[in-house]
């Protein structure tokens, strides 16, 4: 399943896409919309590499810092 309100850009930043130009069946926001990413999120393995601290790091990074 893939969000259709966001894009991957770089192969590490997700970009946000206009709603209007996506043609989604659900309304960013809604109900329907946030059970489906929630649904999304639960399905994610996260390695035990993949500590809190290392995604700060890797966010840190990406805003320049």
């Amino acid at each position: 399943m893939v969000d259709p309100f966001l894009h991957l850009v770089q192969d590490g930043k997700l970009q946000a896409v206009n709603p209007g130009s996506v043609g989604a069946s659900k309304d960013y926001g809604s109900n329907e919309d946030d059970e489906c990413a929630l649904k999304v999120l639960s399905q994610i393995k996260i390695a035990e590499e993949h500590t809190k601290e290392s995604f700060a790091t890797i966010i840190v990074k990406s805003l320049g810092g």
